[in-house]
């Protein structure tokens, strides 16, 4: 629905009137003027940088958010202390060191009621119970994370420098608009980086206001970067490149948002590609933190019409609800007061504290979800002891504890496989690679382009490979795998299971030195073989490269989730040789 104070040409101005007037108030109390005339004076020249000020800071009229009070503090103390000379045109009605203290004695009142009130000294328990965790034991990633055929080997920087790239090779378009920051999305049944172009200046924007539209990056292929400048995609309000009351806070801070914290600017498109700012509502919870979100505003960008829904009413496209910051806030009071402020203070026992970085990531089901690791307190190694999965719409959080390395262990592991190219990876993002936890990372060079793709397993970094291509890291990643099999930690359900069939189409690629073995089964002892492709990855061993349609072959397998299946310990048994093995250790009987 229409916010109706939006359609109210006078609240527009009123809005930055309300803490003019007060700023002014508060200079008077500060002058303590003898005077009515002076007290108004006092008014008057407080009055006009009170309304520059909110203007520009646009604090939030409502209890719970410190901006106001500050805001308010400012011209007490200036018109207080300015005025107290003999100099001064403007008698104030006593130099007396008490109301001198006035000011002092109200920013330590303002300090005092925000520590207590806020501080987890008192309000541990609180901090505590802000987020509700379900807490899991065991994981399975087949259920929850995507596999390696959907990983991200386009990140944020490298969508920026794509889209950068189509922007300066359309004429006239480089020279009058930058990019705006990439922000993750699924948007026509894929991950794309969308963002809206910016104005270079303040002298663009008022030379023409709207923008054309935005650009998208596919988050898995560099090339497939897209320009949409249709009459839909026009953005007349935003953040980047926008200004006075085209600035997307300030236009609604004076559209009925004034007395509302908000946070989580971003820009999302609907299934039709238009675009939409998602602006989450946030309240403190525990005094003057602790925000939750309570509802979303929806902006839309060209005819800047507002829409307000309740948590659970938003519409379907948008992934975005819960901001990043609430939920970083909320996951870190759960953890650090598990057993209340002493034990924070000076025990430390049982504390969980979020490692650094946060990633959106999307799940099996198509949900976007924050990722989070986890680990004790004042631990400095590169270990967890599990991560947060939290929904970005519902908030819904579960912890699964489960040790591994971080995600700065993982960029280490992968820059020293390749430490000859002084390669940097980037911060890596967990999928379901053959039933087994696993970072994946874009590894670059000195130059900031793509090279490799490298992938560690969450629960052994020694288990770790690079190739030029996903399938290239794949092929070595699964021989590690392969030989780590009685140490790496299988999820449930994870363990290899031997299948026994009869190959209806065999393949051959080769890539360099190492040649791959492409199948399909025409009978199988399990049904849900025969409509799966199988690789084995040849070592030596001469069954897979003699092997053709018509043979029976016995091999082993993680999971048979995904149509695209690796295979291992390959054996034919057609073949009457030794060493007829491919792929994986010699298992004959």
């Amino acid at each position: 629905m229409i916010n109706p104070i939006a359609t109210t040409p006078l609240f527009v101005p009123m809005v930055f009137l309300i803490p003019a007037t007060l700023f002014g108030l508060a200079a008077m109390l500060g002058a303590c003027a003898k005077s009515l005339k002076a007290n108004a004076f006092v008014f008057v020249i407080a009055f006009i940088p009170g309304l520059i000020i909110a203007y520009f800071a646009m604090p939030t009229l409502a209890w719970g958010f410190a901006g106001i009070l500050f805001y308010l503090l400012l011209p007490l103390f200036v018109f207080r202390y300015t005025l107290r000379g003999r100099k001064s045109r403007i008698r104030i009605r006593s130099r007396s060191k008490v109301l001198d203290l006035v000011p002092v004695a109200a920013l330590i009142a303002v300090v005092g009621v925000m520590f207590v009130t806020t501080h987890g000294i008192f309000n541990s328990h609180k901090w505590r119970n802000l987020l509700e965790v379900t807490e899991q034991k065991e994981f399975d990633p087949s259920d929850v994370l995507l596999d390696q055929t959907e990983a991200r080997t386009v990140d944020q920087a490298l969508a920026s420098r794509s889209a950068n790239e189509l922007l300066g090779n359309t004429m006239g378009m480089g020279s009058r608009y930058d990019i705006s920051p990439m922000r993750i999305q699924k948007y026509d049944d894929g991950l794309y980086w969308v963002a809206p172009f910016a104005h270079k200046s303040i002298w663009r924007w008022l030379s023409d206001a709207t923008i054309p539209g935005y650009v998208t990056v596919s988050a898995s292929s560099y090339s497939d970067s897209r320009m949409v400048t249709d009459d839909r995609s026009e953005i007349n309000v935003g953040m980047q490149g926008f200004y006075a009351g085209d600035y997307l806070p300030r236009y609604l801070y004076r559209n009925g948002y004034s007395t509302v914290g908000l946070s989580g600017y971003t820009l999302e498109l609907d299934p039709a590609g238009k675009p939409h700012w998602v602006v989450s509502i946030v309240a403190p919870q525990i005094g003057f933190g602790g925000y939750a979100v309570q509802g979303v505003v929806v902006v839309d960008a060209r005819s800047r019409e507002i829409s307000e829904y309740d948590v659970d009413e938003v519409p379907g496209w948008i992934d975005r609800i819960q901001p990043y910051e609430v939920v970083q806030t909320q996951i870190a009071g759960w953890g650090q007061y598990v057993d209340g402020w002493l034990n924070k203070a000076f025990i430390g026992e049982s504390i969980v504290e979020p490692t650094p970085g946060s990633l959106l990531v999307y799940t099996r089901d198509g949900d976007a979800a924050w990722y989070t690791g986890a680990r004790s307190q004042n631990d400095s190694g590169q270990g967890t002891m599990g991560f947060f999965l939290t929904d970005s719409r519902t908030g819904e959080t579960t912890f699964y504890r489960r040790s591994g390395i971080t995600e700065q262990a993982a960029q280490s592991t992968l820059e020293g496989l390749v430490q000859e190219y002084d390669y940097t990876a980037t911060l890596p993002i967990p999928y379901n690679v053959q039933g087994v936890s696993t970072f994946i990372s874009i590894l670059k060079d000195e130059s900031g382009n793509p090279q490799q793709i490298g992938m560690v397993a969450y629960d052994d970094r020694s288990v770790a490979a690079v190739g030029k291509t996903v399938e290239g890291a794949m092929r070595g990643y699964t021989e590690q795998l392969n030989e780590a099999d009685q140490d790496i930690n299988l999820e449930e359900g994870a363990e290899p299971m031997e299948i026994s069939g009869v190959l209806a189409r065999v393949g051959f690629q080769h890539s360099g030195d190492t040649a791959t073995m492409h199948f399909t089964l025409s009978e199988a002892d399990r049904e849900a073989a025969l409509d799966r492709v199988f690789s084995v990855t040849g070592d030596g061993g001469v069954a897979p490269t003699l092997s053709e349609a018509g043979d029976r072959v016995v091999f082993t397998v993680r999971q048979l989730e995904r149509r695209q299946v690796t295979a291992r310990d390959f054996r034919n048994r057609s073949l009457d040789i030794e060493g007829s093995q491919g792929g994986g250790r010699d298992q004959r009987k």
